[in-house]
């Protein structure tokens, strides 16, 4: 079973909570070592989830970060499409598309929205041609064509599996 566990932003920093209760009031427990907080009186505060996955670094990848890699030159940010209740990859204000995390050595985590949102300024729409062979990319927000990104992949998926038989 996945690990559930959540990160929140205030406006200043990023924190881990712990979840004791989803209700109207928040709380520190130093008995417990639990910190809370409550949506309800506490409104400004994002709260990220845990996608159960780690980057190519054990880094664990929660919603809301910045993640590279994959065909994905520049950052893109994770969030949970609640419409297809899948996780996606979007830049600025598209819509993005779904991205699929059980090839997440494939990834890397390079910050998240809230510090790191430099990360996502510019965007990558002169980028039509495919840097590894100059053929069509794929689309606006790829870098590589097709082949290229099948090519990649299939390495990806291939140095996975060896460092999982060894």
């Amino acid at each position: 079973m996945r690990e559930i566990k959540f990160r929140a932003w205030d406006g200043h920093e990023i924190f881990n909570v712990d979840v004791l209760a989803i209700g109207h009031c928040s709380w520190d427990c130093p008995d417990y070592g639990k910190r809370g907080i409550s949506l309800a009186y506490q409104s400004f505060i994002k709260v990220m989830q845990y996608t159960g996955m780690k980057d190519k670094n054990e880094i664990p990848i929660y919603e809301g970060d910045l993640i590279i890699g994959g065909g994905l030159l520049v950052p893109f940010e994770l969030y949970w499409n609640t419409l297809s209740a899948e996780w996606w990859v979007k830049r600025g204000d598209d819509e993005g598309w779904k991205i699929d995390l059980s090839y997440t050595k494939m990834y890397e985590v390079v910050g998240n929205k809230f510090e790191d949102k430099h990360l996502l300024e510019g965007r990558n729409d002169n980028m039509t041609k495919c840097i590894e062979c100059g053929d069509q990319a794929r689309n606006k927000r790829s870098s590589l064509c097709q082949k290229c990104f099948d090519k990649l992949f299939m390495e990806k998926l291939d140095e996975s599996s060896k460092e999982e038989n060894q």
